[in-house]
């Protein structure tokens, strides 16, 4: 009696055994199910995540062809509160492949830039079950990249030019800058660089109303805007400044390009053998007369209300930039009117030695990241 006793009690703690195994494999696949859905949650997390990296990348490369958009229009409390839906369909393509996606926008407030990029994860028939956090990126103009434009620019609906003088020219082909840099008058002129893919039209002008002329109105690869000039005048650090009455000398060298300020009045370069090297911002309200025989490499930046005049026999290898058109019919007097034998020439190599001394150089965006967040 007493062995069967024991036998029963020895089932019952085998059993138990048994269920308490049991349960115990049963909570470990359980575990086991809950880490494998973690794990895949987290790395559907980290993919969305590095997406949105992938696609803040594609948005800085495009930078300089940004769309502003303005925070005020948007209907969230702010950029870091954007989902994956607000991109949809708006946002550019952030390049990413697989079933991981990712998008960018270009935000601006007041004169803040940003970046904002997001990634998402994808499983067909599923959609989307894994987003990033907005990934904001702030930016702003660092070192300038010029890029390729023309012999002149002008920006506004009035922009005009008229030349006259049998000497006088305003050619668009990229030229190489004279192989003496003390040439005087016509031992200043130089020939094409040869490079034809950077053959440009004369002027570009491209708030004009209408086509206008012979000038290109189309925006070009890599073209400022009339923004992007406004912010690069912003930030020179001038080294020189002339007021009316003042005669502008030769200055500088292509190894220390001058920042030259026209800040008022009527300024010139004098009659004689002037060579200028660097950018010439000419301020509202000032006028800059072109004048001598020697020549200036670089750029000449003519803001609105500003005038530049032309006279004598210089040449501008580079570009001229006029900010604002003030032709209209009842102003006879155009934009740029080359009554003298002034001959305006683009040239990248001219361009080139702006930018260096700006700190950029030539497939620079011209930004600059401040932080991301």
């Amino acid at each position: 009696m007493v062995m069967k006793n024991q036998s029963g009690a020895a089932l019952i703690v085998v059993l138990s055994l048994l269920t308490i195994s049991l349960m115990v494999g049963l909570s470990s696949i359980q575990s086991s199910q809950i880490d494998e859905r973690l794990a895949g949650n987290y790395r559907a997390q980290a993919d969305a995540q590095m997406g949105a990296e992938t696609a803040a990348a594609a948005g800085w490369e495009n930078v300089r062809n940004a769309d502003w958009e303005d925070v005020s229009d948007l209907n969230s409390t702010g950029l870091e509160s954007l989902r994956w839906v607000d991109f949809v369909g708006v946002g550019g393509d952030g390049g990413c492949e697989g079933n991981v996606e990712c998008l960018y926008r270009y935000f601006e407030d007041g004169d803040e830039k940003y970046i904002v990029a997001i990634g998402a994860v994808a499983v067909v028939g599923a959609g989307v079950v894994s987003e990033s956090s907005p990934l904001v990126v702030r930016v702003n103009r660092g070192g300038y990249f010029l890029g390729p434009q023309a012999a002149h620019q002008c920006y506004g609906p009035f922009c005009s030019y008229r030349i006259k003088g049998a000497a006088a020219d305003f050619t668009g082909i990229d030229h190489l800058t004279p192989s003496n840099p003390g040439c005087n008058g016509g031992a200043c002129n130089s020939g094409p660089s040869g490079v034809e893919e950077n053959d440009r039209d004369k002027c570009y002008y491209p708030d004009v109303i209408g086509a206008y002329k012979d000038c290109r109105t189309e925006p070009l690869e890599g073209a400022m805007t009339k923004d992007d000039w406004l912010d690069y005048v912003s930030a020179i650090s001038f080294t020189d400044r002339f007021f009316n009455g003042d005669t502008v000398p030769s200055l500088n060298d292509r190894a220390s390009p001058a920042f030259v300020e026209i800040v008022q009045g009527k300024v010139t370069r004098g009659t004689g053998n002037v060579n200028t090297v660097g950018v010439i911002v000419v301020r509202a309200g000032a006028t800059f007369d072109l004048s001598g025989t020697g020549h200036h490499e670089g750029v000449i930046i003519v803001e609105p209300g500003a005038r530049i005049e032309y006279n004598g026999t210089p040449r501008v290898y580079g570009t001229i930039v006029t900010l604002e058109g003030a032709y209209s019919d009842d102003l006879e007097v155009p934009d740029v009117d080359i009554s003298g034998n002034t001959a305006v020439r683009y040239s990248q190599a001219a361009i080139d030695l702006v930018n260096r001394a700006s700190g950029s150089s030539e497939g620079d965006s011209g930004w600059e990241i401040k932080d991301w967040f």
